[in-house]
């Protein structure tokens, strides 16, 4: 071989290499681009901020209505943590088949929020639609297990607090939201993180009262508006 087509022959062997490692470094940035991108969206989704603005439409409604603006999750404050020593029973066949219809699955449908059974009665209508008959000026959420119907009480409240809604984040961890009213009737958002492997209980609170009212009978409304038989 020639030395001048030696040298040619080098020349674009080293424009080859460089252009791999060119395109190496840029499939690199990709990548990093990518993973950073997949971290920013799993840290807003573990945020308490991502599931009060997407998941829990109900009460985040609510609260926009009830300020006459949109609610500004931000002023809620971190108040309180506790590790809950969860009071269990077991659910008749009978009462689980009658409330199973108004539980909130976990995504993989193992377990299931419970806010309606406690203290409450159903009974059928004239159209057949089940219909809230008394109950208990207090309320509570429980986790049920939905092969073994252990039913294991996570929180407790009294007549000044409105349990409004809950859902999963993901299958360990729950989220509650309501309202706390105070003696001259004004109504105060409040959020419960909790998290089934741990049994840790978070709560959030704000000084931000509502301008409205929230609903006295949010649980007779809950079963009407399912429409359950």
């Amino acid at each position: 071989m020639q030395k001048k087509d030696w040298i040619g022959v080098v020349i674009v062997t080293m424009l080859i290499a460089y252009g791999l490692q060119a395109c190496s470094g840029c499939n690199d940035k990709q990548e990093k681009k990518i993973k950073k991108e997949q971290a920013e969206v799993s840290a807003s989704q573990d945020s308490i901020d991502y599931w009060l603005d997407n998941r829990v439409v109900n009460w985040k409604g609510w609260m926009d209505t009830a300020f006459a603006e949109p609610f500004d999750v931000d002023s809620l404050d971190a108040f309180a943590m506790d590790t809950i020593n969860a009071f269990t029973t077991m659910m008749t066949e009978d009462r689980f088949k009658q409330f199973s219809p108004y539980f909130i699955y976990s995504p993989d449908k193992k377990m299931a929020i419970d806010m309606i059974s406690y203290g409450t009665i159903l009974e059928k209508d004239s159209r057949g639609k089940f219909q809230l008959e008394g109950g208990e000026p207090d309320s509570e959420v429980a986790i049920v297990d939905i092969a073994s119907k252990v039913r294991k009480r996570i929180l407790f409240v009294g007549p000044s607090i409105i349990l409004k809604e809950a859902t999963w984040i993901d299958n360990y961890s729950i989220i509650i939201v309501g309202a706390m009213s105070d003696d001259e009737g004004r109504y105060f958002p409040m959020v419960w993180k909790y998290n089934l492997a741990s049994g840790e209980l978070l709560n959030w609170s704000t000084n931000k009262s509502l301008e409205a009212k929230a609903p006295k009978d949010t649980l007779s409304k809950t079963i009407s508006a399912s429409g359950k038989k």
